[in-house]
């Protein structure tokens, strides 16, 4: 996101109080959370939990594997037509059965239901 547009999004927060509608404030491990033109200082005093998503790591997040798997599919077929590659998509999709999404979840430390 374009770091003047989020700047003027939390200076209104912070100068109009009633801009924020709840009291906890989710950031990224982006840069300019950290320094710079943000401020955390400042909007902990308008929010009153700044909350930080963990680090992104795709050994976490069980569609990566499976996005994985769906990309050496296709790049197998090496399809060349957007009609093909679709055509293809249909096909190779149901190669993924119920017990191997369940185990991609359980890779990832989450137990399926």
């Amino acid at each position: 996101m374009d770091l003047d547009k989020e700047t003027e999004i939390l200076e209104a927060a912070y100068n109009n109080q009633t801009a924020i509608l709840c009291n906890l404030c989710v950031l990224q491990h982006l840069n300019w959370h950290f320094g710079g033109n943000f401020d955390v200082f400042q909007f902990r005093h308008v929010a009153a939990n700044l909350l930080y998503l963990p680090p992104y790591s795709p050994d976490f997040n069980p569609i990566e594997n499976a996005f994985t798997k769906l990309k050496a599919l296709l790049r197998a077929k090496a399809e060349r037509t957007i009609a093909a590659l679709w055509e293809t998509v249909g096909l190779v999709i149901d190669l993924f059965i119920p017990a191997e999404c369940a185990n991609y979840f359980k890779a990832a430390g989450y137990e399926p239901d």
